[in-house]
């Protein structure tokens, strides 16, 4: 019984790195299929990361950051809220498709001071426990 809550936690930061690295991918407009083949990785590697259904070692970690151009702590920000807390629901459709009408917006904006601002305040936002 006394391992059950570090397995726990365990898997809500597998669960944590899979979000973050589901936001990561869309943010540079990947799909699963070709982050598998940037890290050399079996088809559907990716998308069993992103779920946290499996888990994601120190070598994956760092071909990850490397194919997204992100340091390896990326996929850790935050993880400390996470253990005590329940990871969010991100495979719903409605929220995949949310995330990718985000980016796309994102992509729209020409100013680049702009971008940088939304960016700025969805973190607020994100960060604000008020929410």
């Amino acid at each position: 019984m006394k391992n059950k809550p570090q397995k726990n936690n365990q898997k809500v930061i597998e669960q944590h790195i899979g979000i973050r690295l589901r936001h990561q991918r869309l943010t540079c407009g990947l799909t699963p299929e070709a982050v598998d083949k940037l890290i050399g990785g079996r088809p559907g590697k990716t998308k069993a990361f992103e779920k946290g259904a499996c888990f994601v070692g120190p070598g994956d970690l760092v071909a990850l950051s490397s194919a997204l151009g992100v340091d390896v702590s990326f996929f850790f920000k935050g993880a400390e809220k996470d253990i005590t807390k329940p990871a969010p629901l991100m495979d719903a459709p409605a929220v995949v498709e949310d995330a990718k009408q985000m980016v796309q917006a994102y992509y729209a904006i020409e100013d680049p001071g702009l971008r940088r601002s939304v960016v700025d305040l969805l973190k607020d936002i994100a960060e604000d426990e008020s929410f």
